[in-house]
């Protein structure tokens, strides 16, 4: 029976900057890579060093980013900011819910 797959929560450790390059579903903050999804991790071969990933099973989510168009509907608005649905992201519609603030 194979080993059950390596499964990681947003923000859990995956491994060292010196030793991986982040990959999809991940991030870097300081010295150590972290799961920015819940999935499995995933680990290909590189030159110099491997590609950890973080996957989810099924189909994969629109997460929005830095600099990434997203299409919103204004929920709230107050004196100070404006809350947003996010509904797409780039030309993807989104299947987790994401809110922004303008």
């Amino acid at each position: 029976m194979p080993p059950p797959p390596d499964i990681k929560v947003p923000g859990d450790r995956v491994g060292v900057v010196a030793e991986l390059v982040a990959g999809p579903g991940t991030f870097v903050r300081g010295p150590f890579v972290y799961a920015s999804t819940t999935g499995a991790v995933t680990v290909a071969p590189g030159d110099p060093l491997p590609t950890v990933s973080v996957q989810r099973a099924g189909q994969q989510a629109a997460i929005p980013s830095v600099g990434v168009t997203v299409i919103a509907k204004v929920s709230r608005v107050t004196p100070r900011a404006a809350m947003a649905d996010i509904v797409c992201v780039g030309a993807h519609a989104v299947t987790d819910k994401f809110s922004g603030i303008v």
